[in-house]
């Protein structure tokens, strides 16, 4: 296990299903609650289960929404504790 950000991780599952929200006319968005996220963000696991994890719930939430949505994903941190939410 290793200390990875899950905002970047986010990001990169964001990116890998860009064209299918694309297809279905989903609005991917990305909302930060607080200033130094980046700093706040760490978390100990395995980078390529983790962005797994988040194909998985993006992808999921893609695939189960109305076409013409916005998917909100909320990411917030705190300095023991990091957690992401997504919904439309």
């Amino acid at each position: 296990m290793l200390e990875v950000n899950a905002v970047t991780l986010l990001q990169l599952a964001m990116s890998q299903i860009q064209a299918q929200a694309t297809a279905k006319d989903i609005r991917l968005e990305l909302n930060r609650t607080m200033d130094n996220l980046f700093e706040h963000t760490w978390v100990w696991g395995d980078a390529g289960m983790l962005t797994r994890a988040f194909m998985n719930l993006l992808t999921n939430a893609v695939r189960y929404s109305d076409s013409g949505r916005r998917l909100h994903i909320t990411v917030s941190g705190h300095e023991h504790q990091s957690s992401a939410l997504c919904h439309p």
